[in-house]
């Protein structure tokens, strides 16, 4: 094989490539900021929030994301 011919075949496999993993890429983006926004909607509509903080037991009291928290909605899975 020709040193051309080799050439000319991996430029083409590396763009290849390098499409692949931008199609990819731009995919898993997509697939994540949907995931994202339905579960913000999702638990928006369920209207769930925390206890407020001066209703927290004294054992609540001890947790730093409860306290962090207290009183807001929940609107993320973390």
């Amino acid at each position: 094989m020709k040193r051309r011919t080799l050439d000319l075949l991996f430029s083409i496999g590396g763009l290849g490539l390098a499409v692949l993993l931008l199609v990819v890429g731009i995919v898993l983006t997509t697939k994540a900021n949907f995931a994202n926004t339905y579960v913000h909607d999702q638990l928006g509509a369920q209207h769930i929030s925390f206890k407020p903080a001066d209703t927290l037991t004294d054992e609540e009291k001890k947790s730093d994301c409860l306290r962090e928290y207290a009183g807001q909605a929940l609107t993320t899975g973390k």
